[in-house]
């Protein structure tokens, strides 16, 4: 395991497309691989802070206090959850009891605002106690989505393959990351980081397979014409199944949830394993659990993040 601690930000400028559900699966399943996990919430309608039970009472400060402070964490910030291994920053991004400005225009008067979470994920803290950040973004443009998506090392864009998320896709997403990427010739540190299209919640319909087809090649290799220079769709797909929402209800990790069994395919835990694999291909071969989908022993989990 690489000793930086590595920062993923989930994002889209829609909602309704699953990016909390997916935030929760994914930082769930690492947690299971024996990872360190903080999920931080910077979506103002906090879903990911509810989703999980928290252990012990809920935190006086989350992620405004830690931005009003210059981005700086503490560990009275950090909430452990029920998940074993898995914290959380929670959202709570009205402004504190001593500041009348809310954080998203207090951002938008700092010449470092678009950089203050990206710097607290670079702080000691953070980079002490966990191995992995997991980002969940606010739904929409906005300062804050423009926040979470400078802090990752790269991004996992929840693309739903429907019209009205493919016209968001490039009326709202595309000239965001323009906007972010500006700066980037003059250095790297002053862009944003690769970006994997993830096509989640995918009906088995013939106007999804169209749209993800589409998609795929706008973005294959050598035919990225548009203004990142990194984006890529992964292989990995997360299909629309009554599991997913079953998982959220009982307020855990689907691949928990969804266990592999009597050869059924894409079961919430084969699917969330390969996008991990994807992601991080370092993690390659290792299931949570130690038990492979076949039902086979594997090598053990633990020291994963050492």
């Amino acid at each position: 395991m690489p000793n930086k601690t590595i920062v993923i930000s989930v994002v889209s400028t829609k909602g309704g497309v699953g990016k909390t559900t997916f935030v929760a699966n994914l930082s769930g399943l690492l947690a299971a691989l024996k990872l360190r996990v903080l999920v931080v919430d910077a979506d103002p309608q906090a879903s990911m802070t509810m989703y999980y039970p928290l252990e012990g009472e809920p935190r006086a400060t989350g992620l405004a206090d830690v931005l009003y402070r210059g981005g700086h964490i503490l560990a009275e910030d950090v909430a452990a959850t029920s998940i074993p291994g898995l914290s959380i920053l929670a959202a709570n991004l009205k402004a504190p009891d001593n500041k009348s400005v809310p954080v998203e225009n207090w951002l938008q008067t700092r010449l470092d605002g678009i950089f203050m979470l990206k710097n607290a994920m670079k702080g000691a803290y953070v980079q002490d106690n966990f191995d992995v950040v997991v980002i969940d973004s606010q739904g929409s443009t906005g300062t804050l989505t423009g926040l979470a998506a400078m802090a990752g090392d790269f991004m996992v864009a929840s693309f739903r393959p429907d019209f009205l998320t493919h016209t968001a896709f490039y009326s709202d997403l595309m000239p965001l990351l323009e906007s972010l990427n500006v700066l980037r010739k003059q250095s790297p540190e002053l862009g944003t980081g690769p970006v994997r299209v993830l096509l989640n919640d995918v009906p088995r319909t013939k106007n999804a397979r169209m749209i993800a087809e589409a998609l795929r090649g706008e973005f294959r290799p050598h035919a990225n014409i548009h203004a990142h220079p990194d984006i890529s769709v992964l292989d990995t797909f997360v299909p629309r199944g009554a599991a997913y929402a079953e998982a959220t209800t009982n307020q855990c990790p689907v691949h928990q949830f969804d266990r592999p069994s009597g050869g059924k395919l894409n079961s919430g835990f084969e699917v969330m394993h390969q996008v991990v694999y994807e992601l991080m291909p370092h993690l390659k071969g290792v299931w949570a659990d130690g038990i492979s989908p076949q039902g086979q022993a594997t090598s053990e989990t633990q020291g994963l993040g050492e």
